[in-house]
Formats: structure tokens, sequence, C-alpha cells
């Protein structure tokens, strides 16, 4: 007779049984969770690799940034995923020939903007670029870099405790616990923050926006604050009370322009400068190839006690900074490209600086008699001394600091040969 046992389980074996299926369904379920968070992480790191690439590709072909987006608008609105310009929504066209990102998106005083990613700038639908959470990327941009003319005429950001450029820390500002706060990234000009797992203060599809972090999220608040663009990027947590789990990129100038350099997608800054510099050095020659002076007057005549010698000079340079050059003037100071028609623009270099220009007294004094000035071939300067020089404060626009600062100088004789080789006659006195 079989025993009664053999009919079935008892109920602690099915109670035992039980609990280990549930153990391995909430593992499963632990690891499909797992799982499925990394594949949006990669898909946000790769949706910001895409953005990078856009970004670039825009200043190559637009030669600036693109403002933000108004954050808070739906599909209905008609500047949804648009740039906000001065001007209103779209391309520069609409802002009056590119004066900057609209005011409303302003951080403070701080001139540099936030918003969302403006997907139509770069000829995409936001839906295309979103984090793998359907969040809208926050996108914040340093101005002087939005505006038409900043590849070749602006500097885009400065250091100057967070006015006119991002900054990127390892830890909330508000953070006092040791150790203190490491920077990461300076002079940023734009960064892209997805609000990460928690969706924390980011905007949906719809433009509505989501709770903000709790109130111990420190870092999480620093890259939604409205005040100042210190951001942060520091490691995931899970914490209720101080969750931080943003993905952050902030890009620098050079981050974004020298691989369009290298691919010759654009020219440097530092090309750029050297061009305009070379272009004014024809302007000079050309100056003095025009300018052959008698001080004494045109009523002169060779061989009479009061005549002196027709010569070449150079043009004096600016003192007063209004592009026109002052009577006099030998020291380093501004190029007077008004008196050569020239535009600011053409006078500038690429971080949006006057050149400075450094005559010779001896080769521009267009008063003295000549045995104490000009450029003639007797006198009074040797082959080899500087007859101009023309210098860049350089990117960071202080001519003090010469280490940075890009300079071409000419002699005396690479002058005169130059001149002599266009044909330009010198009516020297050999007594001289």
């Amino acid at each position: 007779m079989p025993s009664r046992r053999a009919a079935g389980f008892t109920l602690i074996e099915l109670a035992v049984v039980i609990a280990i299926i549930g153990l391995l369904v909430a593992g499963a379920f632990t690891s499909f969770s797992a799982v499925r968070i990394n594949t949006k992480l990669r898909e946000t790191n790769q949706s910001l690799h895409v953005i990078e690439q856009l970004v670039q590709a825009f200043v190559a072909r637009h030669g600036r940034l693109p403002c933000p987006a108004q954050p808070n608008l739906s599909p209905s609105d008609a500047g949804y995923g648009q740039e906000y310009n001065s001007g209103g929504y779209g391309s520069l066209a609409a802002d009056g020939g590119g004066g900057g990102c609209n005011a409303a998106l302003q951080i403070g005083t701080s001139r540099v903007y936030r918003g969302t990613l403006p997907a139509f700038a770069f000829g995409r639908r936001v839906s295309m670029i979103t984090d793998g959470w359907d969040t809208q990327f926050h996108y914040i941009v340093v101005g002087e870099a939005a505006r038409a003319d900043s590849v070749t005429n602006r500097l885009w950001a400065r250091n100057n405790d967070v006015e006119d450029e991002i900054e990127l820390w390892d830890k909330a500002a508000a953070d006092g616990s040791a150790p203190a706060p490491r920077q990461i990234v300076n002079l940023g000009v734009v960064a892209v923050i997805s609000a990460g797992p928690n969706r924390n203060g980011g905007f949906t599809i719809d433009g509505q926006q989501l709770p903000t972090p709790p109130a111990g999220a420190l870092g999480e608040h620093d890259n939604l604050d409205v005040d100042d663009v210190y951001l942060v990027s520091t490691d995931y947590s899970e914490d209720a009370d101080a969750p931080f789990d943003d993905m952050v990129r902030v890009w620098t100038e050079d981050d974004l322009l020298l691989p369009l350099a290298l691919a010759g997608e654009l020219k440097s800054k530092q090309a750029l400068t050297l061009e305009r510099m070379r272009r004014m050095v024809d302007v000079v020659y050309a100056a003095a190839a025009a300018d052959a002076v008698d001080p004494n007057g045109a009523g002169d005549v060779p061989g009479s006690s009061n005549y002196r010698t027709r010569r070449r000079a150079l043009p004096n340079c600016d003192e007063d900074e209004d592009g026109v050059a002052e009577p006099s003037s030998f020291g380093e100071c501004r190029f007077p490209y008004v008196d050569f028609g020239m535009s600011l623009a053409e006078a500038q270099d690429a971080w949006g600086t006057v050149l400075y220009y450094l005559p010779n007294a001896d080769a521009a004094d267009h008063t003295t008699p000549e045995d104490e000035a000009g450029l003639y071939l007797g006198g009074p300067l040797d082959a080899d001394d500087i007859v101009f020089t023309l210098r860049s404060a350089g990117p960071d626009r202080n001519i003090a600091t010469a280490a940075d600062n890009l300079v071409i100088q000419h002699t005396k004789a690479e002058m005169v040969g130059r001149l002599l080789n266009a044909g330009v006659t010198f009516d020297d006195d050999p007594d001289l």
C-alpha cells in the first residue's frame, strides 16, 4: 500500500517553493531593471555625442552657436523647438541681424542663457533629440558665442567668476563637506544636461516641467539654477533625500572649434587673426608707397637753402581708439583703421580686440626735418631696425600677457626692399 506522503507536497514544502520562485522573480526583475536603466544611459550618452556633432556642424555652417529654445512651449506653439533670439523665434534673420539670445532666457545677470535644446536649429524634431527617458535636454550657452560674428570677431568666454562662462564642478556650491569642490571644466561656452532617470526638473516633450529635486539634492539644484551657471557632475546617487543622476556635458570653445579647424571646416581664430594682420601689413606698405613727405612745403626746390628731401613715412597710430591716427603718436596704440577706409571688424582680431600698431618714430614722423626722421635710404634707421609692429592681444585680450600675443614685425631693410621691388622711389640726399 503506497504512502500517503507520496500523494503531494506539504504546506511547508509549498511555502518554500513559492519563496524560491519569488526570489527568482525578484532577482530577474531587478536584473531587468538594471539592464533597462543601463540601456537608457547608453542611449543618452549616444544622444549627447550626437548633439556635440550637431553643434559643431551648426557652428561650421553659421559661424556661431545656437540660442536655446523656450522650454515650456507645447508642440502647437509657433516657437516650439526653435531658437529664441532677441527678435523672436527662428534664425538670426528674424532677430535684426544677430543681436543674440532673448533676454527672457538669461541666467541672472550672467549674459549666459538657458532653455531646452533647439532641435529645429539642427534640422531635427524635438522627439528625435531627447534623452533615454523622453525628457528634453537642458541647453545652456554663453551669449557672446551665439552672436552672428562670434567665430570671427568675438571672445566666447571670459574667466570672470561665471558671468560670461560656464563652469563644471564635482560638488555642489553649497556643499561644505571635505574635500573642497574641484573644478572639472573652466571657460565653458555651451552645456547640455539630461535630468537622468529620476527626471527631476526636466521638461517633457509637451513642454511640461516635471517636479523639481528634493531640497537635499544640491547638485541637481545647481544644474537647474536660474541665478548662476555653476554646474555639477558628481557620483550617481539614489538617495531619496539627496539623489543625483544628471548627465552633464560642458564644452569649451577649443573643444568645438579645434576639430573643425583640423578638418578644414573653418579657420582657427589664430589663423583668422594672422590673415588680418597680413592684410594690414599691406595697408601700411600702401600708405608708405603713396606718401612722399616734404616737411617744408611743396614750393621748395632742390638746391635751395630750405630744401628738405621728400621721403616715405608710415602712418601714426590711434591713441584715443576712435580709429583715427593722432599727430605724432608713436607709442604702441591701436591701428588707425578709419584713415584707411577699413571697418571696425576688419581691424579687430578674431577675439574682438582692435589690433595694436607700433610705428617707429623715426619712420612715422611727418613733421620734423629728414635728418631727424623719415624712411629714406640714407638714415636715420639702420637696416635691421624695426620700422613697425602689429600685435594681437590674443585670446585673453590683455596685451600685457605676452605669452598669447600674436606679433608681426618688419625691419627697415624688409620695408625698403619691398617698396623698391614695387617700383617706389626714394628721393634721398646722399649728404644726409
